[in-house]
């Protein structure tokens, strides 16, 4: 029943709201969630993975290493990371699992940031002054490499990455 004054979707009071002989699902409320819920994990789980970061090349325990995973060459430029993660440096090669990330393309950076500032440190030529890598062992030429460069799909299993920081 429609009206001017509270239109087609008003409650009245007193009025029943369904009858649970016509629409059988509202006799069992709580199976209906866990089928909706169940469907949105399974769909959650299926376009998301692990990725495990592996880092090779810390010589000291000096700061820390810092770890950020990057969506495109535009968030890399902009340094607008979908992921991060921060370790405390120690010598050898130290690796993390970074939990859920959605499927997509992406690439990682690292740096040992030996000074703890939270940012690679450079030179007044602009030259890093600390050791740094990225996904694909990628290197450019007069500064950091192209996203194509350094990028990998994640798809819904896990992906392992082995970086060098120099």
């Amino acid at each position: 029943m429609t009206n001017a004054r509270t239109g087609p979707f008003s409650f009245r009071p007193g009025a029943a709201r369904s009858d649970p002989a016509r629409h059988p699902h509202l006799r069992r409320p709580g199976l209906l969630a866990t089928i909706a819920l169940g469907g949105l994990l399974a769909a959650q789980t299926a376009q998301s993975a692990d990725l495990v970061v592996t880092i090779h090349g810390v010589e000291s325990s000096e700061g820390n290493v810092l770890v950020a995973v990057y969506a495109s060459q535009e968030a890399f430029t902009q340094r607008e990371q979908v992921r991060g993660a921060k370790l405390a440096a120690k010598p050898g090669p130290s690796s993390l699992t970074l939990r859920d990330i959605p499927a997509g393309i992406y690439c990682v950076s690292v740096i040992h940031d030996r000074d703890a500032d939270g940012a690679l440190s450079k030179g007044w030529l602009g030259a890093p002054k600390e050791p740094y890598g990225f996904s694909r062992n990628a290197r450019g030429r007069l500064g950091p490499p192209g996203f194509d460069a350094m990028s990998f799909r994640l798809g819904d299993e896990a992906v392992s990455v082995e970086i060098e920081v120099r």
